[in-house]
């Protein structure tokens, strides 16, 4: 793994975790490698996530959301999460403002429960494709929570979505859970 953007140029990881725990804001975490994660994944920073077309996989230890998101600007792209036995939802992007996902897979096919990605009073952009592949146990595709702050999903003009439901329910794309806020999906498409 390598950590770009920081004071003393690239640094390079040989544990994904680590690298997580060393990038400061604004720095680019890349992986040149498939990893497998034995704890939660949480990104306080703003940061990007590079997947360069690999995958996060959950040890069968995490047994909460996989990875939350809890910084505003922060960014995933290219690369694939997928939930253990053990986990919640996959993605979920708490209280955080411009966050983009950029060619992301979110696979929640063996998850315990929850679905592929929460967007809890949080606003998110999708550019590229938006992969979510839900399981036997998933609620829908993705949910959008308002709560008292309003949450939103922005798929922008570039943007699609590819969403396999593997749970033989016929499981909806999406929820909604508007509380005293407004929770909404913006689509500059036209169509999803």
């Amino acid at each position: 793994m390598t950590v770009t953007g920081t004071d003393s140029g690239t640094s390079y990881y040989y544990s994904f975790e680590k690298a997580i725990q060393a990038a400061p804001e604004g720095a680019t975490v890349t992986l040149n490698k498939d990893v497998t994660v034995d704890s939660v994944i949480k990104l306080n920073n703003k940061i990007t996530l590079n997947g360069g077309g690999h995958s996060i996989t959950a040890g069968e230890g995490v047994s909460d959301n996989f990875v939350t998101v809890l910084e505003d600007g922060t960014e995933l792209k290219n690369v694939k999460l997928v939930a253990g036995k053990a986990s919640k939802n996959v993605l979920h992007i708490y209280q955080a403002k411009d966050v983009a996902l950029t060619g992301v897979t979110l696979d929640h096919t063996n998850a315990y429960t929850g679905a592929p990605m929460i967007v809890n009073q949080s606003k998110v952009t999708v550019n590229g494709n938006l992969e979510m592949i839900t399981g036997q146990n998933s609620w829908y595709a993705f949910n959008v929570e308002a709560k008292d702050a309003g949450a939103n999903v922005t798929f922008a003009d570039s943007s699609s979505v590819t969403y396999t439901d593997k749970s033989g329910k016929n499981l909806p794309l999406a929820g909604f859970d508007q509380g005293t806020g407004t929770a909404s999906v913006t689509d500059k498409t036209g169509k999803i």
